[in-house]
């Protein structure tokens, strides 16, 4: 088939959908008439395909359907070979096709004004950076850039600019969880777009008279205010609880068009203004504006109505001791996250910024220690286990004990049972299921070590796998042959994928990696000396798995060409499709072949110095490589293939010195009188998983346009509170007969917040201190019980006056049941029951939500805090992991739906 073919073919399937009725219309049944017929018409189009393509194109066809392709690069490598304006068009209209029809001519330029954001045409939002370490980076990243004396206002819009911040304070955002939207109003036509560009503009309407949002929000916009662009995120208004719901309900309520006054119903969350046309200012975009000056001018575009459409909460704060009560307030009042946001910084369209950076407190699942180990061992199940493997012991490699029949030396180190999934489980059972030899204690093989901990079968290394395990702390372990072991361990995942690992010995830690892991200080939980007091020195080994390289004796003296040259190779790749691929122990062996020699590290700065790497990734961070050039394997192949050595001209580097780029070697010809290739540099293919590392921040000069501010602050009417909702309850009431809809949002609760996004912040706020759960360091995996090593407090009220807190209020005969009936599972099911709320082992606090106990509930956790906050959920996740174990699940369910 040809591609105009496979294009045909695409468009043929497009055409056999059809737009599916809402639930609930009263259409289900015409839905149903349709979709045999619709099936019938693309399976007869997929056979046709099956006739005609090969296995690997039809591979391709179907991850084309699935919108999928596991190509492993990003949409921005795409654009960037397509054209080099392509990714900033892309961002502005977020349309393919206008991009190749735009930017056919490579030798084509966008105009400034091409690359600006324009009423609807849908954009690439701005998103957030993700906190990798702790609070000090981030102050770091705020209080950098930032314009010259910034002690005092300087611009007459700054004075009545409650955003503005002196050189020192910067912007703290609630994050939440729903869904990312803009709303684009032209006078009283409205657009909405989501975060992939996905059109909702019929569920919330497309003017006043329709929809689940616009009727209500299009009387709160000033009077001046033509056109807008705002930037925001869509959540669902509970009004009988006063607070937003989970994300996952959100669909369901925006395509209602009317609601009765309790009823949930979506409510815009607006953080952020692009652009805006007023009557005398006309139309300005604001992307090279302050943020401080967005949000100035985003207060005077609309009146907020409580449930309705609101502006995202925002503070100042000015160090880490800020971070840390905002923190604290978000787990109190159940929240999940904080966006801290530079007040300079540009709105990059389609950018992930470390001007915008998100963070979570550390909860206890945002374990401490990420470890890549080696599966050596495994143990039979019991129960509705048995017969199959219910925990794996994993062994950490010996560097300093030579290899015995090929395999080097592993001591036991760890054994990890909790976080495998059926598909692991699936997937162990076809690949490693014969591998497996039975334990003999009197037998112990030449590769293995161990003390007190024996499991029931053994794997050689060659034919196991890793995991990747995350534990909460590393702890003395005097069982294990590496004299240490994880606390809670958890498997994230098993490396399957030839392109996750290319040598399965060389990945896995090493004994000396893991100890140095271990020598790290401890950081507390939001502490003040995260940013301001020194930290502790520790071993600046790196965490990554160390490649391994094998004695080369069996080689053979082939010629001089590398005489007198020192070589450090990097771990090797196959980028270069074109040739063979060479590892890096086969590169050490041609070099010893032709004259040269070899270390494990970057020699000293000599002219007989050469670094061979892939990539400069990976390079970066060895001892020795920032005054280091560094070469492709391909200097030496060709070198080896000419018989000579080769001049060091442009092509052959992945980096070069400023020196060295400066030289006429460098910038040589080649020898058939052609210039050199591009340098290949640093640049390389993001998985789309992966995010990039960040640019330093765009941020604007010291003289924005604050002429186009004030332009359009002034051409802002604000109405007055009352008679906004005046108006807004007058146009529901025409819409529908529900007059006490608008009493039923009118207070806005400060103290509940919605929920956040689902990342994680998983690096700072480390505990330290007394280990948490049961267990003096010895004993620290799951083991066959559901809460093995878990130590819980229950909220009783038999409890409460010893622990120095109020009686709980409401019907406490029926909570205390409830909770009476969680601590008696939870017991049998392993875990251990507390009295005491302060015991240094606590790992959860177990509560009743039936009960309004919201001050108790904050004071808990204000007094149990440190060095972490515990997890507080209802008895209803006791019971629920329970049930799953019963049903064949391993430990405890995951307390996120559970929250106290």
């Amino acid at each position: 088939m040809t591609i105009d073919d496979v294009n045909e073919t695409l468009d043929a399937l497009s055409r056999t959908t059809w737009n599916r009725f809402a639930p609930g219309s009263g259409k289900e049944e015409e839905d149903k008439k349709k979709a045999p017929k619709v099936l019938e018409k693309q399976a007869k189009i997929l056979k046709e395909c099956i006739a005609k393509m090969t296995p690997m194109e039809m591979k391709w066809f179907i991850r084309i359907i699935l919108r999928d392709l596991k190509v492993g690069v990003s949409e921005r490598t795409v654009f960037g070979a397509l054209h080099p304006d392509a990714m900033h068009l892309f961002n502005t209209c977020s349309d393919i096709k206008k991009v190749c029809w735009t930017l056919w001519d490579p030798d084509y330029r966008l105009l400034d004004k091409q690359k600006d954001v324009s009423l609807n045409s849908v954009f690439k939002p701005m998103l957030s950076w993700r906190a990798k370490r702790d609070l000090s980076s981030i102050i770091t990243h705020m209080h950098s850039h930032r314009p010259p004396q910034l002690s005092q206002p300087r611009n007459k819009g700054d004075e009545r600019n409650p955003f503005w911040c002196s050189e020192e304070e910067f912007i703290i955002e609630e994050k939440l969880d729903g869904e990312r939207m803009q709303l684009h109003k032209m006078g009283g036509e409205y657009r909405y777009w989501s975060r992939k560009g996905t059109d909702y503009t019929n569920a919330y309407g497309a003017n006043p008279g329709e929809g689940s949002l616009t009727p209500y929000i299009h009387e709160t916009f000033a009077e001046g205010v033509e056109e807008v662009i705002l930037d925001g995120e869509m959540l669902v208004w509970d009004p009988r609880l006063k607070k937003c719901v989970p994300f996952g309900t959100l669909k369901t309520f925006s395509k209602e068009s009317s609601f009765g006054p309790f009823d949930p119903r979506p409510c815009f969350k607006v953080f952020d203004i692009l652009y805006i046309k007023t009557p005398t200012s006309g139309p300005k975009t604001f992307l090279t504006t302050p943020l401080f000056e967005r949000k100035g001018l985003l207060q005077q575009v609309f009146l907020p109505l409580p449930g309705i459409i609101e502006f995202v909460q925002v503070g100042k704060g000015v160090g880490s001791k800020d971070l840390s009560r905002s923190l604290k307030r978000i787990v109190e009042e159940r929240g999940e996250g904080l966006v801290v946001k530079h007040p300079w910084s540009n709105y990059h369209l389609g950018g992930r910024e470390n001007v915008w950076i998100k963070l979570k407190p550390d909860y206890m699942d945002e374990l401490a220690e990420t470890i890549s180990g080696l599966v050596v061992g495994a143990y039979w199940g019991e129960g509705n286990r048995g017969g199959f493997h219910s925990s794996f012991l994993i062994g950490l490699r010996d560097d300093s004990k030579p290899y015995v029949d090929g395999q080097p030396h592993y001591q036991s180190f760890c054994k990890v049972g909790s976080g495998f999934s059926h598909a692991d489980y699936d997937w162990l059972g076809r690949n490693v299921k014969d591998k497996w030899r039975n334990f003999d204690r009197k037998k112990l093989p030449s590769w293995f070590s161990t003390v007190n901990e024996f499991p029931d079968q053994l794997i050689k290394p060659s034919d196991s796998f890793i995991v990747e395990i995350k534990a909460a702390e590393i702890v003395p372990g005097k069982d294990y042959a590496c004299g240490m072991t994880l606390r809670f361990p958890r498997a994230k995942y098993i490396k399957k994928k030839d392109e996750e690992i290319r040598d399965k010995l060389e990945e896995s830690f090493s004994l000396q990696t893991v100890k140095d892991l271990g020598k790290r200080p401890k950081r507390m939980s939001g502490k003040e000396d995260l940013s301001g007091k020194k930290r502790a020195k520790f071993s600046k080994t790196s965490s990554k798995p160390k490649y391994i390289s094998k004695p080369i004796t069996d080689y053979e003296n082939k010629s001089e060409i590398f005489k007198g040259l020192k070589f450090y190779v990097h771990n090797l790749k196959h980028l270069d499709k074109t040739r063979e691929f060479i590892d890096k122990n086969a590169m050490q062996k041609l070099i010893l072949e032709h004259g040269g020699d070899f270390g494990q590290r970057i020699p000293e700065p000599s002219p007989n110095r050469v670094v061979i790497a892939s990539e400069w990734k990976g390079v970066h961070n060895k001892a020795g490589a920032k005054d280091a050039d560094v070469l492709l394997e391909s200097w030496v192949l060709e070198s080896i293939q000419q018989g000579r050595l080769l001049p060091k001209v442009k092509r052959f580097y992945v980096r070069a010195t400023p020196s060295t780029e400066a030289s006429a070697e460098y910038n040589a010809m080649e020898d058939d009188g052609s210039p050199a290739a591009a340098d290949l540099g640093s640049d390389e293919e993001e998985e789309e998983d992966d995010e990039p590392s960040p640019p330093e921040p765009e941020l604007i000069d010291s003289k924005p346009d604050h002429a186009a501010i004030e332009a359009a602050f002034s051409a802002l009417h604000i109405k007055p509170q009352e008679e906004v909702e005046n108006e807004v309850t007058k146009a529901r009431n025409e819409k529908e007969d529900a007059s006490d809809y608008a009493a039923s949002s009118d207070d806005d609760d400060d103290d509940d917040e919605p929920e956040t996004e689902e990342e994680d912040f998983e690096e700072g706020f480390t505990g330290a201190g007394a280990g948490l759960g049961a267990g003096e360091g010895d004993v620290q995996f799951y083991g066959e019980d559901t809460f093995d090593q878990l130590v819980a407090y229950f909220d009783l009220s038999e409890l409460a006056q010893a622990n120095g807190l109020e009686m709980p209020k409401g019907n406490v005969e029926e909570g205390d049941k409830n909770l009476l009936e969680a601590r008696a599972a939870f017991t049998s099911n392993g875990g251990i029951a507390t009295d005491n709320l302060l015991d240094p082992k606590l790992t959860h606090i177990i509560v009743n939500t039936d009960l309004d106990n919201e001050d108790r509930r904050k004071m808990m956790i204000r007094l149990t805090s440190e060095p972490r906050f515990r997890k507080m959920v209802t008895y209803l996740w006791i019971t629920e992991s329970v049930e799953g174990a019963e049903s064949g699940g391993v430990g405890p369910i995951d307390e996120a739906d559970y929250k106290g």
